[in-house]
């Protein structure tokens, strides 16, 4: 299942470990925030909305018929 990860730069042991998560399974997708720490939804709203946004209009499957 895609799962979007994301991390905010300033926490450098969270993005170290999305790095590696995002190595080890190609289904996990990882963005990593600048100008953020660990509430990167609080800190950067709107590059936080844009990315989930985007991810979620990606892979979303909500309201699809097969």
């Amino acid at each position: 299942m895609p799962t979007l990860f994301m991390v905010g730069e300033e926490n450098a042991n969270e993005t170290k470990v999305a790095t590696i998560i995002g190595r080890s399974n190609k289904q996990i997708h990882i963005s990593v925030i600048p100008f953020a720490g660990h509430l990167v939804h609080s800190e950067q709203p709107e590059v936080y909305n844009q990315i989930l946004n985007g991810f979620l209009g990606k892979y979303s499957v909500v309201g699809v018929e097969n």
